[in-house]
């Protein structure tokens, strides 16, 4: 019996993992003892870094899944100006372009992370604990060893460009700060990420941050790694 499972991987500025209530577009069969697992990525960039060393070093099949990263890329058109991550930041400038203003200078938000449905939280706990688990794993991994994850950024699973190895360091000594430890936000990014959604959709009663975020695995993951 073929069992599916939904999740989806955010494109949103602090990199973090989180658990959101928002539709998905991951899925999951069963396929004899793993999990079969399929995660849609925006892109190959250090923001989807964890999802490739938790691959690569075994933690997802230690978990008992077998992931597949499936990649989903937009291409620019022609422009004056754009919003760029790393490490095009540093491509772009070695090239000659300006950098117009640091957005993480000005505010503070959450870039890359995990989210699934309501119901496979709650019907299927065991299995989100199995891909947070391997994710902080990868995490810290990449922010303990800067040589390994130097070498990792140099590596086929991320894409920084046609010379990795001017920019590698470069990349990993601003990205490596950024990963989030023990996967969580605190209130006040929260709060503030609650504030700047609500100017669109404009909610009927204040919403408050446990109605939004739930922590409340990654919390009890992160313990139990210590």
């Amino acid at each position: 019996m073929i069992k599916t499972k939904r999740f989806a991987t955010l494109l949103m500025t602090a990199i973090a993992l989180m658990l959101c209530r928002t539709e998905s577009a991951f899925a999951a069969e069963g396929s004899g003892n793993l999990t079969r697992v399929r995660m849609g990525l925006a892109a190959r960039s250090t923001t989807s870094m964890p999802f490739f060393v938790a691959k690569e070093r075994g933690f997802f099949r230690e978990e008992g899944l077998e992931v597949e990263l499936i990649y989903l890329s937009l291409k620019a058109k022609v422009i004056d100006a754009t919003p760029l991550q790393m490490p095009l930041t540093f491509t772009a400038q070695d090239e000659g372009y300006r950098k117009l203003v640091d957005a993480g200078s000005v505010y503070r938000s959450v870039q890359g992370g995990l989210a699934t449905t309501k119901s496979l939280l709650s019907e299927q706990p065991e299995l989100v604990t199995k891909v947070v688990r391997a994710m902080l794993r990868a995490i810290r991994l990449i922010k303990t060893d800067r040589k390994y994850g130097i070498d990792f950024i140099k590596g086929p699973w991320v894409d920084i460009g046609k010379d990795p190895e001017k920019i590698a360091a470069r990349v990993y000594d601003v990205a490596a700060p950024a990963l989030l430890e023990n996967g969580s936000v605190d209130e006040d990014v929260q709060r503030q990420m609650i504030a700047d959604a609500s100017v669109r959709v404009k909610p009927a009663h204040p919403v408050l941050p446990e109605q939004v975020f739930d922590f409340s695995i990654v919390r009890k993951v992160s313990e139990a790694l210590r």
